[in-house]
């Protein structure tokens, strides 16, 4: 009931939002241990192996200490994630509906990609640029001080550009891949549509027996009306030549 209420009872566009974060916190909640390991690694230069990073980290502020900055991390990630399908969703149908046509071709595909990738982008470069910020070795006050007064900070040491501070380097880098992301994607999921109707045709997914029987007894009926407007007709042919 309630699947089906989720389904038939709420906008799809909010759909499309909900699912994209919501696979978006699941998979970076699993995987926040590795983020925490490479920004250890990368930006504050701590020398040393993945694993025994990991290990310093967790005898310093304790097994929790890989998670440190998720919050964060999901702030930035989800609604990147969910702008990023609801846009590539939401172009792809533009697009189909102004070209009349059930399926787009590969370069219809790219140009969906890349919108989708820059506008998520654009809409949230920001937090990204916060989080950066706040997990930089030096940044602690920063992550002390909480969300709000970091973003206040940053626009008032650098104006509100300073948001945006290398996002020229980051439209060019996720543009093109999110492009050739999409673009293989839908042309695997319609290779596999395809694929699974020339199954159903073939017989490959077989109906169910009730599913024959009330089909042959569909044909049936149809069977037989034909055959009763073809005795009407028959009749009244024969009328009108007798009353010649």
């Amino acid at each position: 009931m309630a699947r089906r209420w989720v389904v038939e009872g709420t906008n799809v566009h909010l759909r499309h939002l909900a699912a994209g974060a919501t696979a978006s916190v699941v998979a970076r909640s699993i995987l926040a241990p590795l983020e925490r390991v490479k920004v250890e690694l990368q930006l504050n230069k701590i020398a040393g192996s993945a694993l025994s990073t990991a290990r310093r980290v967790v005898s310093k502020e304790g097994f929790q200490g890989l998670w440190k900055g998720n919050a964060l991390n999901l702030l930035r990630t989800a609604p990147y994630r969910s702008i990023n399908y609801f846009t590539y969703d939401n172009t792809k149908a533009a697009i189909v509906k102004m070209s009349g046509k059930n399926e787009l071709s590969n370069g219809q595909r790219l140009v969906c990609g890349a919108t989708a990738g820059a506008v998520a982008i654009i809409c949230c470069f920001p937090l990204d640029v916060l989080r950066t910020r706040m997990l930089t070795k030096g940044g602690e006050h920063l992550y002390k001080r909480g969300v709000a007064s970091a973003f206040s900070q940053i626009v008032k040491e650098q104006g509100f550009m300073g948001l945006y501070a290398g996002i020229t380097p980051a439209l060019v880098s996720v543009a093109p891949s999110n492009a050739v992301f999409y673009t293989v994607y839908d042309i695997l999921r319609s290779s596999h549509g395809r694929h699974h109707h020339s199954l159903r045709f073939l017989g490959g997914n077989r109906p169910k027996p009730a599913q024959d029987a009330a089909m042959e007894k569909s044909q049936k009926s149809s069977r037989v009306v034909k055959r009763a407007n073809r005795s009407k007709a028959e009749d009244g042919g024969e009328t009108v030549a007798k009353g010649n």
